[in-house]
Parts: structure tokens; sequence; C-alpha cells
């Protein structure tokens, strides 16, 4: 595969021609216009054999959702998609046909006719609800492991391989993301600014990746509430800087911080509408809960709890992380090994902030490890007294006294 990001379209010449020349009919809307050949040609990649005609449906759903097709533009004709999709004319005609019926799409006679998109067939609340309230929390947790996997991989990548052209379009979807305000715009600008990191990686499966996980997550994440709006913007520009100065490393911890936050969003935000249901489940309150809303308040318990735990993982990851950066960085033979300790303890006070049912965190030094430094223990805890925490070290050398205390 070459390196350039309209290689992708080579594959689908189809829509290299027809789909990148849509629609003369309304001017493209800036926000979030993911108008890359190579990016759309993924959208429309071939299904697999003997796909339904729902299944051709929910393809074309998506792009005009993420923003690949916008209002007013007229799709592929239908010789044009069933070649692109590998299926048959008439599988794209009853899917078509149900778009129609749904108000998605409107068919128009004549010269200038052709599908014309009418409506962004966005998912009601309700509709939210009921999706984010079929996962499970383990479901959520392997989510955002594909997730970030997806993410740090194409970021890393994209600051190794990005051309100016895709640096350039990664700044301009920061910015047009920015400046978003209603729930479409927010969606279709956030989904863009993702693909494009995985366009910028030149890999066709990554941005595939990418691809489907906004479909699936996008509309979700801003239906929540918990998504931080200004740290979203700080964050997508911190990535561009980190591509745009090819620091592999950097880009990906980003990208790692940025899709763990959406999905901890998406976590706050089931435990949420568990505790909504309990609260209006007849006999809320009272002390005959009875044995189903016994059963509810188990598993919200249980839900609770794993995502405690969950949250206390992710940051015990980033602090090892630190700590191996700070042990192995290219200054830290010049620092003690008590100060590299006490470097690295300002990510555990920042774990105590941010989960506060953890009393205390710390390091265990195998004695004799470091020349320099002869206690066991490194451990910051909470000090009830003063509302602040406190750093205790331990000797665990046998035959100190500490060591038998």
């Amino acid at each position: 595969m070459s390196g350039a990001p309209d290689d992708f379209a080579t594959e689908t010449p189809v829509l290299a021609g027809k789909v990148a020349r849509m629609s003369e009919r309304t001017p493209r809307p800036e926000v979030g216009r993911p108008s890359t050949p190579a990016t759309r040609s993924l959208v429309f990649r071939r299904l697999e054999d003997n796909s339904r005609s729902d299944v051709v449906a929910d393809r074309i759903r998506q792009a005009i959702v993420l923003g690949f097709i916008t209002l007013g533009e007229r799709l592929p004709t239908e010789h044009e998609l069933a070649a692109t999709l590998g299926t048959a004319s008439s599988t794209v005609r009853e899917a078509l046909s149900v778009l129609r019926e749904d108000g998605v799409v409107d068919t128009r006679r004549g010269r200038a006719g052709g599908t014309f998109v009418t409506r962004i067939p966005l998912r009601t609340p309700t509709e939210l609800d009921a999706t984010l309230r079929a996962y499970s929390l383990a479901e959520l947790r392997d989510l955002g492991d594909h997730f970030t996997s997806l993410m740090v991989t194409s970021a890393r990548t994209a600051a190794a391989r990005a051309f100016s052209h895709n640096r350039l379009r990664l700044e301009n979807l920061a910015a047009t993301f920015e400046r978003a305000r209603t729930h479409q715009e927010l969606v279709t600008a956030d989904a863009a600014f993702h693909v494009e990191i995985g366009s910028a990686s030149h890999s066709r499966r990554l941005t595939d990746g990418l691809i489907e996980l906004q479909a699936e997550t996008m509309e979700l994440l801003w239906h929540t509430g918990h998504l931080d709006r200004a740290g979203s913007c700080r964050n997508h520009a911190a990535i561009v800087r980190a591509i745009v100065d090819h620091d592999a490393e950097t880009a990906g911890a980003l990208a790692h911080e940025h899709s763990r936050a959406g999905i901890a969003a998406l976590v706050r935000a089931k435990v949420d509408l568990a505790a909504r249901a309990d609260l209006s489940a007849p006999g809320a309150g009272t002390a005959d809960t009875g044995s189903g809303q016994g059963a509810s308040a188990a598993q919200d318990l249980t839900d609770r709890t794993e995502q405690v735990f969950r949250e206390v993982l992710d940051r015990l990851a980033e602090a090892t992380d630190r700590a191996a950066r700070i042990f192995t960085g290219g200054r830290a033979r010049r620092k003690s090994t008590r100060a590299r300790l006490a470097e690295l303890g300002g990510t555990y006070i920042d774990l105590l902030e941010r989960v506060p049912v953890v009393a205390g965190c710390g390091v265990l030094v195998r004695p004799g490890l470091f020349p320099d430094y002869e206690r066991g223990i490194e451990w910051w805890a909470h000090d009830w007294e003063s509302e602040g925490y406190c750093r205790v070290a331990f000797n665990m050398l046998p035959g100190t006294t500490a060591y038998y205390n």
C-alpha cells in the first residue's frame, strides 16, 4: 500500500470518482466534514457476502450520522452503491426504500434527480438510553480497551507517517470541533477528528476500526452529559501538536488519556441509568423492597464496585507508565532514588484525589535493588486530621526497628 491516504480509494474506483462528487446541489457544511475520498471509501467498503438490505441501510445511516454524507447531498446511484458495497442492486433498492420510509432520503425524478439526504437519522434520547442500558459493564470495559488500543496505535503511527496535508486537516477539524454548538455538530466534528487520525496513520485497518467505533459510540458519548467539552478541545489540540511534532510517545499517551475519559463517561452514565431505574421502581425507598428490587440493588452495587476497581486499575496503569519514564529517562541517572520516588508521589496523590474510596497507595521496593536506597516502602495516604495527604517511608530490611513495627 502506498503512503498517500487517497490510495485507499484505488480499491473502490466508483467512490473515488462518484462519491467525491456526490452533490453539486448544495454547498457542503464546514462542521466536521471528513471529505477526503479515502475516508468515504472506507465507509462504503464492501460488505460481507449475502448482506441483507437492513445492513446496507445501516451502513448508509452510519455515513450520514458521521458526516461523510451531508444533508442535501445526492447518493451514488443504486448501481454504483451495489458495485461498491459488493451486493445486489435489488438489495440496495430495498435499503433505500426503508430509508425513504424513515424520511432519511427522498428520490426525485428528472435530469437533476436522484436520491438525496433529507434527514440526519440521529437516535432519540430514549433510544440512546436503551442502547446504553443494554451494555454490561464488562462489555463497556472491552469496548474501552478496543477503543483505547486503536486510538493509541493510530496516534503513534500518525505521528510517524502523517503528511503535511494530514496535519493541516487535523488542525482544521480540531478547530471545527471547538466551534461546534449543537449535538449533531459535536457528534459529527468529534467523529471526523478521530477518523482523520486513522487516515493520517495511512493504515486502512486502523481507519476502518475507528469508523466502526465512532458509529457505535459517538452519539452515546455526547448524550451522556459527562464529557468535558473544554477538556476534549484541549486534548484534541495537544494530540495534534504531538502529531505535528512527530512525537509518537506523547501522541500515544494523550490518545490513551482521551479514550479512557470517553469510556469513563459511558460507565458513569450507565451507573446513573441504573440508579434512576431503582429510584423509579415501585416501592423504591420503602423497607419492603422485594426480591426483584433487592436483586437490582445488588446489581447496582456490583456495577459501582466494578467501576471503582476499573478506575483504580486505570490510574495504577498510568502510575506504572510514569514510573517507567521517571526511572529510565535520560535524566534519571542524575537523580537519587529518593528524589525519583518523591517525583512519582504526585501520580499517587492524583489517584487519591480522583478515587476518594482509596485510602492509600504506594510503591514496594525490593531491598537491595537500588544501591543508594535502603527503605522498602514509599506510601502516600489520606491524612484524615489535616484533610490532606501524607508520605510515609518504611525500612523493610530485617533487623531494623521499622521492619518489626
